[in-house]
């Protein structure tokens, strides 16, 4: 059972990501990258290969991290922590069946399907070295997947639809501050790097970027 405490921080924490068109939030920019690894501890590994096991099904771990978050503030106050996100998760090129999905320490995700993550986290998720980990999935494929992309959805973003100056920025994921540095109401824009499986050839691993960096937007202030 989660706490009292947390049922009101968490759905708060998620209806303010779900309403944030109210002239409450600002939208902050672009600062990070939604990166996906088929590794979680050490290098971030975006390319792999695999092959059918038992049963013949192919079955990849794949982890998705906020990436290369620049160090900054909000009217003196450090953002140091992630209080909740969304994001979409697209699979191209072959069927992928999620079997679980997993979040850092205890969520609650509002998502109406695997892989349409709108979270909010108990607490938050620090950003260290200028990154966070934000969710994993166990995906299976029958047979050997060939040219297999995973990327992001921005359709996915409700947070964004009701807004023009978020809407239109192309921004590929969101995410928010802390509660404990009152920074729910800052949503931030991410980008995304996708990863690939079995891939013939040479993959794009060039990033996805918004249109509008955070220097930008002029929310947030580089942190001293």
């Amino acid at each position: 059972m989660r706490s009292s405490a947390w049922g009101t921080m968490g759905t708060l924490t998620v209806m303010l990501l779900m309403v944030v068109g109210t002239a409450y939030a600002e939208f902050c920019g672009e600062n990070g990258v939604i990166r996906f690894s088929f590794t979680r501890e050490g290098e971030l590994q975006s390319v792999a290969t695999a092959e059918p096991s038992a049963g013949n099904l192919t079955i990849v771990e794949l982890f998705a991290f906020l990436d290369e978050v620049e160090p900054v503030q909000y009217n003196g106050d450090a953002f140091l922590a992630v209080g909740g996100f969304e994001m979409k998760l697209v699979i191209e090129g072959a069927e992928g069946d999620i079997l679980e999905q997993g979040f850092p320490g205890k969520i609650m995700n509002v998502g109406p399907e695997n892989g349409w993550c709108l979270v909010g986290i108990d607490g938050s998720e620090k950003i260290e070295n200028g990154r966070a980990f934000l969710a994993r999935w166990k995906i299976a494929f029958v047979g050997e997947p060939k040219n297999v992309r995973f990327s992001l959805d921005p359709e996915g973003l409700v947070s964004c639809r009701a807004r023009e100056d978020c809407a239109a920025t192309g921004t590929q994921g969101l995410y928010v501050g802390s509660a404990s540095s009152k920074q729910l109401d800052l949503i931030v824009g991410t980008g995304c790097a996708p990863a690939y499986l079995n891939w013939e050839g040479e993959p794009d691993l060039t990033p996805i970027h918004s249109n509008i960096h955070w220097t930008e937007a002029g929310v947030l202030d580089p942190r001293q």
